[in-house]
């Protein structure tokens, strides 16, 4: 399987309609911060659509470097926040939202370190075996960190769906563990691009998870007319 312009461009307009979808599907608040997934992921594709295009065409080539910055944020900085989050205020146990605070905190402190590596280090990216390749320059101490960066991340973002009471947020968390087995087995060089390609894809099963509310909150009542008028 090999990944180009095309499949990023053309994923991220499917996945754009599949948000819009899902957000007026959605009858809650909650709902739509979860709803919003599909776009968000849009968004990413579009910018690695972009990276592809400064390899292939060199009119394109002053904006690969912003187009990395901004996939890699996505990436690295926007998951670990918006998916623990979105799964904890669809939450409705008390004590499940306990432990998907923490895993919230921890996709924080991630997304802050994340950030700060992208400021303070210069960022490449390559084609290899028609995939793109990542890399950060990074210092010896940091780059030491690289293994618990790793870990820290994962622990965000992939158990958040199994702690949730609602099975069918667990169908997206399968979905999502499964796509970074393939990636890792099978792409490893290029995990970051390919396991956020297969997860964009798999985000169309955001569309089915949400239900519309089946009465609409009422957030202002009609003052009721005096019985004797």
């Amino acid at each position: 399987m090999c990944f180009s312009a095309g499949a990023s461009f053309g994923t991220s307009v499917g996945l754009a309609g599949i948000g819009i979808a899902a957000i007026r599907k959605a009858g809650s608040e909650p709902q739509r911060l979860f709803a919003v997934i599909p776009l968000i992921f849009a968004v990413q594709q579009l910018e690695e659509g972009f990276v592809w295009l400064s390899f292939m065409h060199s009119s394109y080539s002053a904006w690969q470097l912003l187009s990395v910055y901004c996939y890699l944020f996505f990436a690295y900085a926007v998951w670990p926040v918006w998916v623990p989050l979105s799964i904890l205020l669809l939450e409705p146990l008390e004590k499940r939202k306990k432990i998907l605070r923490v895993l919230l905190i921890t996709g924080a402190a991630t997304a802050a370190y994340t950030t700060c590596c992208l400021l303070l280090y210069s960022v490449h990216a390559i084609i290899y075996n028609h995939h793109i390749v990542y890399t950060f320059d990074y210092s010896r101490v940091t780059s030491s960190l690289a293994t618990l960066h790793d870990g820290f991340y994962f622990i965000a973002t992939l158990p958040a769906a199994f702690i949730s009471t609602r099975k069918r947020i667990w169908v997206f968390g399968i979905l999502l563990t499964a796509s970074y087995a393939i990636s890792k087995i099978f792409f490893e060089d290029a995990v970051v691009s390919v396991w956020c390609y297969f997860s964009a894809a798999l985000s169309i099963v955001v569309l089915f998870l949400i239900k519309r509310q089946q009465t609409p909150v009422q957030y202002f009542k009609k003052p009721e007319k005096a019985a004797n008028q």
